[in-house]
């Protein structure tokens, strides 16, 4: 299903929303299984650098946004709307945070062991050194619809 039928459906679903804005994107190095983690209710989290934001020139996110989280292949898997959203240096990523991620153990250390790899990938391809000491963009939201949803029309 194209993004575009995807939210047709979301909105036929959610009318409050017909007139809203919203993004579509992947989830990091395995975006299927991340955006599976989402529909489970498992992830309700993620971290980005903020220096890309810049790169990129993208805005921060911010309360309310909404976004269609896509699979490996930017098929349209769900919809979730940001609830929380807060700078902090890498090094003062929590526990907390690390298990609403919901990736592996849920621990902060298996958390670190990823990130540290996905970020200094990131960094490279646009030209930069990562450290440790970068600033993080940490973004928690809730899941309002997904694919199966669209089951009924």
């Amino acid at each position: 299903m194209d993004i575009q039928t995807f939210w047709k459906q979301f909105i036929t679903k959610y009318p409050n929303y017909q007139h809203a804005t919203y993004t579509a994107w992947q989830f990091g190095v395995e975006p299927t299984k991340l955006a599976e983690l989402v529909i489970s209710g498992v992830k309700t989290a993620t971290t980005s650098a903020h220096k890309l934001y810049g790169i990129d020139n993208e805005p921060l996110p911010q309360i309310g946004d909404l976004s269609i989280v896509l699979n490996y292949d930017n098929h349209p898997m769900c919809v979730i709307i940001t609830t929380h959203v807060y700078v902090t240096p890498y090094t003062q990523i929590t526990e907390r945070h690390a298990q609403k991620e919901g990736e592996g153990d849920l621990s902060l250390t298996y958390w670190k062991e990823a990130h540290h790899a996905f970020f200094i990938e990131e960094f490279k391809l646009n030209g930069l050194k990562w450290t440790e000491h970068e600033m993080m963009v940490c973004e928690e939201f809730k899941c309002l619809f997904t694919y199966h949803d669209t089951s009924s029309y």
